[in-house]
C-alpha cells in the first residue's frame, strides 16, 4: 500500500517520517481529519446531513469548494490564517491544498504536536508525513492556505 501512495504522491518517496498510521476507513474524510474529527464527512454540499448523517458543514458557512469557503469553516472552529507551516508550539496548523486548475479545495492537513503532519487519504488510510508539501501533486494541487489555532 505504501508504493500505491507514493505513486500517487511521489514527494513521500523521499520523505523519512511517512508512514501509514491508520486502518482504511469510510467514517471520516481529510478535512474532518484537519479538525480532529474522526465521525463525519466535512464538504460544502447543498444538504450537510446527508448520507445517513455522514456529511456535516456548519450552519452560516459559505457552501462551494473555494479556499474562502474553507476559510470561513476553520474559523468557525477557532482558527485564523498564519504565514506558514512552521511548527509552533502551542498551536495547530492546518494546510489547506487547492487545485490550481479550477481553484477548488482539494485536501487539507493537520500538523501535529512536535511539527510532523497528518493527512486523511479519502476513505482510505491516515498517514504521517514530514511536511504538507509531501503531498503536492496532480491529484490535491499545492498547498495555498495555512491556519492555525490556539491550543
Amino acid at each position: 500500500m505504501k508504493d500505491f501512495i507514493i505513486s500517487i504522491f511521489p514527494g513521500l518517496a523521499d520523505d523519512p517520517n511517512f508512514k501509514i498510521a491508520s486502518k482504511q476507513t469510510p467514517d471520516y474524510n481529510c478535512i474532518a481529519w484537519a479538525a480532529i474529527y474522526d465521525d463525519r464527512w466535512f464538504w460544502p454540499v447543498e444538504d450537510a446531513m446527508n448520507i445517513e448523517g455522514r456529511i456535516f458543514w456548519p450552519d452560516g458557512v459559505k457552501k462551494d469548494e473555494t479556499p474562502e469557503a474553507f476559510i470561513e469553516l476553520f474559523e468557525s472552529m477557532g482558527f485564523h490564517l498564519c504565514e506558514d507551516g512552521g511548527y509552533e508550539p502551542g498551536f495547530r496548523k492546518v494546510a489547506v491544498y487547492v487545485n490550481p486548475k479550477n481553484g477548488k479545495v482539494t485536501h487539507a492537513a493537520r500538523q501535529r504536536t512536535g511539527g510532523l503532519w497528518t493527512s486523511k487519504l479519502g476513505e482510505n488510510h491516515d498517514i504521517v508525513h514530514t511536511t504538507p508539501e509531501s503531498l503536492e501533486s496532480l491529484p490535491y494541487g499545492k498547498v495555498s492556505i495555512f491556519l492555525k489555532k490556539e491550543i
